[in-house]
C-alpha cells in the first residue's frame, strides 16, 4: 500500500504504514544551528525553558517565537521541520491521510496542507481523530470521547447511527500531560521542603531531575495502568510518593473533566488517559476504548475517501461493522460466569477468581476473598467491573491487561494457567 497515515495531536505524532507504526514526541529544543525533537528535547525543558517548545502542533500557525535559530521564526517552521524529518524515509509524492485534532480551525487545516505539499506529500484527506477512536464500541448511540494532549484534554460528542459523526467538541486547557507533570512536581517539591528542608527548584539542574523522575513515574502509569509507591531522590535526599496520595492528586488534577459530565453517562477515554483515571475514584464514571488498527480502518474506507471531491475535512464516516441497537444494551449485561462445568450467577456480591492448583480440590470461584484470589468481578446491573488484586497474567478476549477493566456479556477471561472463563447472559432460568 503506497500510503501513510499521520496521526496528529500535541501529545505525539504517529506515522502508520503497512509495516509498522512509529511515534514521535512533539517536543522541540532550538539551538543556533540545529533543532532537536523528542525526548532529547524534553531533557532541556527546565534547563533551558526559553529554547524549549511543545505547543507548535496544538497552536499550528504563524505565531512568532523568539528563536536564536534564523530558520525558525514561527510555530509553523517547527511543524514543517518535524514533518519533513519523520517522512524523509518515504518516497516523494507518497499518498498521505492526516488524522487531525477536532479543534483545528480552517486556517490550521489549510496550513497543514501547505506544509504537506512542501514536504512532497500527496494529501488524500483530513479525518477527525475522534470518529476513528470510537469505532470499536459495540452499540449505536451517543458517546462522549476524551483524550489527553500535552497541554489540554479534548472532549468530543460522537453519534453512531447511520454513520459515525462528530457533533460537538470542547477543549479543557491546562489539563495536558506536561501540566500534570508540573503539578505533581510542585507537590513533590513541597514534600522535599517540608521533610528535608530542600527546595528542588533552587537550581535548573535539580528542577530538571525532579521533572524527569515524575515524568517517568507518570508514563509508567500511562503505559501499564499500574500505580505503585515510588521513591524520588535528589542530591542524596529522598521522599516517598505513596500510591494513595498520588491517586488523590491525579483525581484533583482531572476533576474539571468530570464535574460537567452526567454521572449516569460514561466518559469514553483513550488508553493513555484511562490508565491514569482508572486508579482514581472517577474510575466508575469512565470506560476504556480501544483504538482500531488505523491502516485497516483507512484501507476499508479508501473507496469512500477517494470519491470525495477535493481535499476536505471528514467529520463523518460510513459504518462498516454491525453495531447492536442501543435499546438492547441493558439486556446485554452479563448475569453469569462459566468455567468448565461450573456456572455462578452475579447477585450483587463480588465474585472472586482464585488461582487453583488443582480444581478437583479447590474452587475457581468464591464469594469471599481468599489468599488465592487474583481478581474480583463486581456487577452493577449494567456491566461487570474486573479489578486485579495481584500482579499476574490475566487476559480479556486474548489481550493481556495490567489494569482494571469493564466487561460485557460474551467476554472471555484467561489466566496464567490457561484457565478460561466466559461471561454469559441468562434471560430466563428454568
Amino acid at each position: 500500500m503506497n500510503l501513510i497515515i499521520i496521526e496528529i495531536n500535541d501529545f505525539e505524532l504517529t506515522v502508520h504504514d503497512h509495516k509498522s507504526s512509529e511515534q514521535y514526541n512533539a517536543y522541540a529544543f532550538i539551538e543556533k544551528d540545529s533543532v532537536t525533537f523528542g525526548d532529547r528535547a524534553l531533557s532541556n525543558i527546565k534547563l533551558s525553558p526559553d529554547d524549549f517548545y511543545s505547543h507548535y502542533w496544538q497552536r499550528l500557525g504563524y505565531e512568532e517565537i523568539n528563536s536564536k535559530n534564523d530558520n525558525i521564526k514561527h510555530y509553523a517552521d517547527l511543524a514543517y521541520k518535524q514533518l519533513i524529518d519523520i517522512t524523509a524515509k518515504y518516497p516523494n509524492d507518497i499518498k498521505v491521510i492526516f488524522i487531525t485534532p477536532a479543534y483545528y480551525k480552517e486556517q490550521q487545516l489549510a496550513l497543514l496542507l501547505g506544509l504537506a505539499e512542501s514536504c512532497n506529500l500527496n494529501t488524500l484527506a483530513l479525518i477527525n481523530q475522534d470518529i476513528i477512536n470510537i469505532e470499536n464500541v459495540a452499540f449505536l448511540g451517543k458517546y462522549r470521547v476524551a483524550h489527553m494532549g500535552l497541554h489540554h484534554c479534548n472532549l468530543a460528542n460522537i453519534a453512531i447511527k447511520e454513520d459515525i459523526k462528530l457533533n460537538q467538541n470542547e477543549i479543557f486547557n491546562e489539563l495536558g500531560l506536561l501540566e500534570l507533570v508540573s503539578y505533581i512536581s510542585n507537590w513533590c517539591n513541597q514534600s522535599f521542603i517540608k521533610h528535608s528542608r530542600f527546595d528542588a527548584f533552587h537550581s535548573a539542574d535539580t528542577e530538571q531531575a525532579l521533572f524527569d523522575q515524575v515524568y517517568k513515574m507518570l508514563f509508567q502509569i500511562i503505559n501499564t495502568g499500574v500505580l505503585t509507591d515510588n521513591d524520588i531522590s535528589l542530591n542524596e535526599k529522598s521522599i516517598s510518593v505513596k500510591k494513595v496520595d498520588l491517586q488523590d492528586k491525579i483525581a484533583c488534577f482531572f476533576r474539571a473533566l468530570f464535574e460537567i459530565n452526567d454521572k449516569n453517562s460514561l466518559l469514553h477515554l483513550t488508553p493513555a488517559l484511562y490508565n491514569l483515571i482508572s486508579n482514581t475514584h472517577f474510575k466508575d464514571q469512565c470506560e476504556r476504548i480501544t483504538k482500531p488498527t488505523f491502516v485497516d480502518f483507512i484501507q476499508n474506507r479508501l473507496p469512500f475517501i477517494e470519491q470525495q471531491k477535493g481535499i476536505c475535512l471528514l467529520d463523518t464516516l460510513p459504518i462498516l461493522k454491525q453495531y447492536q441497537n442501543n435499546e438492547l444494551k441493558s439486556n446485554n449485561a452479563a448475569t453469569h460466569i462459566v468455567f468448565s462445568h461450573y456456572c455462578v450467577a452475579f447477585k450483587d456480591k463480588p465474585i472472586y477468581l482464585n488461582d487453583c492448583v488443582d480444581i478437583k480440590f479447590s474452587h475457581p470461584f468464591s464469594t469471599q476473598q481468599t489468599p488465592e484470589s487474583y481478581a474480583a468481578l463486581i456487577s452493577d446491573g449494567k456491566k461487570i467491573n474486573l479489578t486485579l488484586l495481584k500482579t499476574c497474567d490475566v487476559s480479556v478476549n486474548g489481550e493481556c491487561i495490567k489494569h482494571n477493566t469493564t466487561l460485557n456479556s460474551a467476554d472471555s477471561i484467561s489466566n496464567q494457567k490457561d484457565q478460561d472463563f466466559k461471561l454469559i447472559t441468562v434471560i430466563e432460568e428454568f
